[in-house]
């Protein structure tokens, strides 16, 4: 398994285990003493541009069969700046920090299910997933500065309306629209380029907010009764 980030036992009883940078989810199977009986690789987003997984997890609201991963996943330094050169970007930078729903039992292919997140262009990315008591979800939601300060050693992007953040998404809300849009603040100019993220507010329509903010670069959560 080539740097794994994150894992998590599966109601099948697997263990499955996330790649940071192959876009691969590993399942496991173990004996009663915890021998590896059998292993399946999962590349169903290994294909994408932003398959750098930094969080997965199961829904315990979800049937056991067939088994759904939740995966959060983006791209990680979408530009390289060598020390001290201008942030000088070649064009727009997407949010391409997302969460997909991949599903047994083959596993080969992934849903989106919340799109446009922010993504660092350095390695704060969409990182831990959990669910709340009524079955919705929680996301950890790296930072794009060095608390508040653009540097170009991290990415040279400002923060923006969900980054540095616990995002909640509605997913139980009949008609979920988790579609992330942006506008420029004051007008209903759509404006999705990360360039531009300390001037956009999330556009209306959107089940997805920020639960709690002004966190550098919360890397997962623990929900408790």
């Amino acid at each position: 398994i080539y740097k794994p980030s994150q894992a998590a036992w599966g109601p099948d009883g697997r263990l499955y285990i996330a790649q940071v940078y192959t876009g691969e989810i590993t399942a496991l199977t173990f004996d009663d003493n915890y021998n590896v009986t059998n292993t399946q690789v999962i590349g169903a987003l290994a294909s994408f541009t932003n398959n750098n997984i930094l969080g997965i997890a199961f829904n315990p609201f979800d049937p056991p069969s067939p088994v759904k991963i939740y995966v959060s996943h983006s791209q990680l330094f979408h530009d390289i700046f060598p020390p001290g050169a201008p942030c000088n970007f070649p064009g727009p930078v997407p949010y391409s920090g997302q969460v997909s729903i991949v599903t047994g039992p083959d596993f080969t292919t992934a849903t989106p299910l919340v799109t446009g997140l922010p993504v660092s262009n350095h390695d704060h990315g969409v990182n831990g997933l959990e669910f709340d008591s009524q079955g919705n979800l929680l996301i950890a939601n790296g930072g794009n500065t060095n608390a508040g300060v653009v540097d170009c050693v991290i990415g040279g992007l400002p923060e923006s309306p969900l980054s540095g953040s616990i995002i909640k998404a509605e997913i139980t809300k009949p008609g979920f629209n988790g579609n992330i849009q942006y506008v420029e603040r004051g007008t209903s100019i759509i404006n999705n380029d990360e360039l531009d993220g300390d001037i956009v507010e999330i556009a209306p329509g959107v089940d997805v907010s920020v639960y709690g903010h002004g966190l550098r670069n919360p890397f997962d959560l623990v929900w408790t009764t």
